[in-house]
């Protein structure tokens, strides 16, 4: 096997025993439904590179909080303004809400803890998903009659799920690796 080969065997054993554990665990909970949204977060996570950052972890979740917010005042705004004005509703909430999110996260927020874009839109994409539209809190979405609060606890719950799965990986391969890749000592007789 050769030096790459041996680096994917230790990421997948890596992955292999993380998605053991943990989905087990995640099994005698009701959240083993949607975590699909963790495995959301670990894509964004490995697609920044990130080597066992817990800085980009903390970003990632502030910035998918931030994410649940805004998708709570989506869907406010389909709650008090879609019933009687369906053009108005879409206005504000795609082109007003979307251009606020961008020039506040990518023109302010970008070096805070709050601007990592992609997890934003993540916490607004599973905030609209989960609560269902047009109509949100009417159970037409996946979290049916769950408090807002809960709701949003449940899905914060799973990107953490997700980028804790990531970082797990991370750390079982980074044991790993060095002791499989360690190269065989040459007698003398050899050299």
């Amino acid at each position: 096997m050769n030096a790459q080969q041996k680096i994917g065997l230790c990421i997948g054993i890596g992955g292999g025993i993380t998605a053991f554990v943990l989905c087990t665990l995640a099994s005698y909970t009701p959240l083993i439904q949607f975590l699909w949204v963790g495995f959301m977060s670990m894509i964004i996570y490995f697609a920044t590179g990130a080597d066992k950052s817990f800085s980009m972890a903390g970003k990632m979740i502030c910035s998918f909080v931030c994410g649940l917010l805004w998708g709570q005042l989506s869907n406010l705004i389909y709650v008090f303004i879609f019933p009687t004005n369906h053009w108005l509703a879409s206005v504000l909430d795609y082109a007003v809400l979307i251009f606020l999110l961008l020039w506040i996260h990518l023109g302010f927020l970008q070096k805070t803890v709050f601007g990592f874009v992609p997890t934003v839109f993540l916490g607004l994409a599973t905030t609209i998903g989960f609560w269902g539209r047009p109509f949100p809190y009417e159970g037409q979405g996946y979290m049916g009659e769950m408090s807002t609060l809960a709701g949003m606890g449940m899905l914060l719950a799973l990107c953490v799920f997700g980028i804790v799965f990531s970082l797990l990986i991370q750390y079982i391969a980074g044991f790993l690796i060095p002791r499989l890749l360690k190269q065989k000592q040459q007698t003398p007789a050899e050299k």
